[in-house]
């Protein structure tokens, strides 16, 4: 869940987000408050965990709540959605990061396969 939530993103969008924000302050008031959201999201997990003692996570926890066929599909979302864009957009910004190392002229989306 820490992984899905902070990832490289702390990383890439900052600089962004200080260019359109005057004052810095605001931007670090923001990822404080981003991090009591995760603790939040973090302590709920935590209690349906010691609700539904079993494994599976999410689908147990969405089972229990909704239905089978509303977890089904939601693991199946997360495989083919959410793990491969999470996955590609951190190999994306390593990408970027470390071809911007070795030559900076360098483009990243003129390395990247077109189809």
């Amino acid at each position: 869940m820490f992984s899905s939530m902070v990832g490289p993103g702390i990383f890439i969008t900052t600089g962004y987000i200080l260019h359109q924000v005057p004052n810095p302050n605001i931007v670090l008031l923001a990822w404080i408050l981003g991090g009591f959201l995760a603790v939040a999201g973090a302590m709920s997990y935590a209690k349906s965990a010691s609700l539904f003692p079993y494994a599976g996570g999410d689908y147990v926890y969405l089972k229990e709540a909704y239905s089978p066929i509303v977890a089904f599909a939601s693991g199946w979302l997360s495989l083919s959605i959410n793990f491969s864009a999470s996955i590609s957009l951190s190999a994306l910004a390593f990408s970027k990061s470390f071809f911007s190392l070795i030559n900076p002229s360098w483009d990243i989306y003129f390395l990247k396969f077109r189809f």
